[in-house]
């Protein structure tokens, strides 16, 4: 989706400068600052990524024999999207010291990205078994439990997460999806509200919560959270999506058309009946 950001933005800005008029020269400013920050960060982040590859692949040459060099570079190539090479030197590292609980957590990421649910299941419960009080084992086989959807299992482990760190906002966030799963609204958006008291700039706890709001019939608050999440991430298809909804029912078709167009710019999925519900306003 990076690569394609200044395409999408310029047919979005070819839109506004047709509808704005005299404020066009204002809103392409706007939008070419979004879209060099993003040119910058997107720099930034591979240029960090490149320098700690290079670091702990010499470390891993120079120490091959010490677990924490291979669980380090498998944890980079996690974030790089490098997969079977991640899994290789988790293994490496627990070859080396099958005690080690981020090298059971790691591969128990790896193999729930794969799909492995199973396996991560294990990896997990034995990151956990070293390591009773590691908060993110317990969040990671939460989030596996919810993929198999046993629930309540996912609940119980959320629920220990955030015992021994209660000011963890992803496990917050969700715990909240899983409310909201089970049609427990209250309780959902009071998760969201914690996880955001925690961290105010988690765009996709304030999408959770306009969501909840939405589905409550509260729209203007609803609208608030998704433009505070767009806000936070421009590029962000679902909240997009969302506040298309938002704004139609609250009877804005304007700017629920621009919304909805935004989202299947960004390569978003947007409800069919949302589609056919706006076709008249177009």
């Amino acid at each position: 989706m990076i690569e394609e950001t200044e395409r999408e933005d310029q047919d979005f800005l070819s839109k506004l400068i047709r509808n704005k008029g005299s404020n066009t020269k204002m809103t392409i400013l706007f939008f070419s600052i979004i879209i060099v920050c993003c040119f910058l960060n997107t720099y930034q982040r591979n240029r960090v990524w490149q320098e700690e590859t290079a670091l702990w692949c010499d470390c891993v040459l120079k120490s091959p024999y010490k677990a924490r060099p291979h669980n380090n570079l498998g944890t980079i190539y996690i974030e790089q999207g490098m997969v079977d090479e991640a899994i290789s030197e988790c293994k490496k590292a627990l070859a080396i010291n099958p005690t080690y609980a981020d090298a059971h957590n790691n591969l128990g990421n790896i193999y729930g990205k794969k799909g492995r649910l199973d396996e991560a299941i294990e990896e997990f419960e034995r990151a956990l078994a070293i390591n009773p009080h590691y908060a993110k084992a317990h969040h990671n086989l939460g989030i596996t439990y919810v993929n198999k959807g046993m629930v309540d299992e996912a609940i119980s482990e959320y629920k220990k997460a955030l015992t021994i760190k209660p000011n963890f906002a992803e496990a917050h966030n969700d715990f909240g999806n899983v409310y909201f799963k089970k049609g427990m609204l209250d309780e959902a958006i009071s998760e969201y509200k914690k996880t955001l008291a925690i961290n105010p700039h988690y765009a996709k706890a304030h999408n959770n919560l306009g969501s909840a709001y939405s589905i409550k019939g509260r729209l203007n608050e609803a609208i608030v959270e998704f433009e505070r999440a767009l806000a936070i991430e421009p590029y962000y298809a679902d909240a997009h999506k969302n506040l298309s909804a938002a704004y139609y029912y609250k009877g804005n078709y304007k700017l629920a058309i621009v919304h909805c167009d935004k989202a299947i710019e960004l390569g978003g999925s947007v409800n069919q009946k949302l589609l056919e519900l706006l076709k008249p306003y177009h």
